[in-house]
């Protein structure tokens, strides 16, 4: 996992248990302070339990955390897919490289017995080569991409 992710995991979890915490210590709120006569200090504190208290801030932590959780969960899944699309490039790199290397070996192949020998009509037996591999390749057409070209748009961007 992401180093961002764990750590935003850790900020959730540590959100959640502030928020726990803070709702705990806030449940008795001093309001006042008891006066006595005889005494040289202030008095005893006057504290109110609220329920309401606790309740916000243990929503308030459980809202933050998991939204934190939300967040670690989207770099997570955007890490797996950049993970993912590396992953694939590389096999497409190394497929777009070995049909290259395929191609230019069969068209050398290709282009031994393409080439036809016709004898010259001189009477010196002369012997004229032909080559037909331009005229028997295939050009692609706008309708029709071959799957070179369609490795060539992913790996290269070209069109």
């Amino acid at each position: 996992m992401n180093r961002i992710a764990e750590l935003l995991f850790i900020i959730g979890w540590l959100t959640i248990a502030g928020g726990i915490v803070l709702g705990i210590a806030n449940y008795e709120t001093v309001v006042g302070y008891e006066s006595s006569e005889f005494s040289i200090y202030d008095g005893e504190p006057i504290t109110e339990t609220s329920w309401e208290n606790a309740a916000i801030y243990i929503l308030a932590g459980l809202i933050w955390g998991i939204m934190i959780f939300g967040f670690a969960e989207i770099i997570r899944i955007l890490d797996d897919k950049r993970t993912l699309v590396r992953e694939s490039l590389k096999e497409l790199v190394s497929l777009n490289s070995t049909l290259n290397r395929d191609r230019s070996t069969s068209n050398e192949t290709n282009n031994q017995h393409l080439k036809s020998e016709i004898p010259n009509k001189n009477k010196e037996d002369k012997v004229e080569t032909i080559d037909y591999s331009p005229l028997l390749r295939e050009e692609p057409t706008n309708k029709r991409k071959r799957f070179k070209d369609i490795i060539d748009e992913s790996v290269n961007g070209n069109k």
